[in-house]
Formats: structure tokens, C-alpha cells, sequence
């Protein structure tokens, strides 16, 4: 999955980080369109997590498999870029009524 990254990295220009947030967001709009009929409810973020967990267990393997270790502090720093901005306009939709 790693190499996958690079390769999607280094065909976007973007950074590994900009790549997990992205990920992200098409994961989320997807449930969204699709799982929740246009509805921003928080049962769209579970595939987010599901893709955001298995990329990052993914990686562990492969850093395990190539390095003989498993960088953790690298795995939740992509799991937060990952899951960060859905959640974000999940609590934005959550809290609108109580700001008006």
C-alpha cells in the first residue's frame, strides 16, 4: 500500500498527507451520496475510519515486512489527516442549529 501511495503521490504532485486527506474526503462525500441519500450523519464517517484503519494496517505490514519495525507515531498521523476533515463537517452539519 505504501508504494501505492508514492505512486498516487508522485502522479498528483501531492504530499503523502494531502493524499490520506483527500482519501478521506471522496471516502466520505461517497457515503454520504450513496449510503446516506445526501444526509451528513455521522454513520457516514464509519467507511472513512474502515479505509483510513485498513490503509494504515497496510502500512504497519509493509514498514514491518521492509524496515523490521512499525513507526506508530507515522501510522496516527495519517489516520488523523485521513478521518480529520470529514469529521470536521460532520460536527459543523451537528452544531449549525445551536449557533442559529
Amino acid at each position: 500500500m505504501y508504494q501505492h501511495k508514492l505512486q498516487v503521490s508522485e502522479l498528483t504532485g501531492l504530499s503523502r498527507d494531502a493524499v490520506h486527506s483527500y482519501v478521506g474526503l471522496l471516502i466520505f462525500f461517497w457515503a454520504v451520496a450513496l449510503l446516506r441519500k445526501g444526509r451528513v450523519e455521522s454513520t457516514a464517517l464509519v467507511p472513512v475510519f474502515v479505509v483510513a484503519a485498513g490503509m494504515d494496517v497496510m502500512d504497519l505490514y509493509g514498514n514491518y515486512i521492509t524496515m523490521d519495525a512499525m513507526y506508530w507515531g507515522y501510522r496516527m498521523r495519517d489516520l488523523t489527516n485521513t478521518v480529520f476533515w470529514p469529521l470536521v463537517i460532520v460536527l459543523l452539519v451537528r452544531f449549525k442549529p445551536l449557533a442559529q
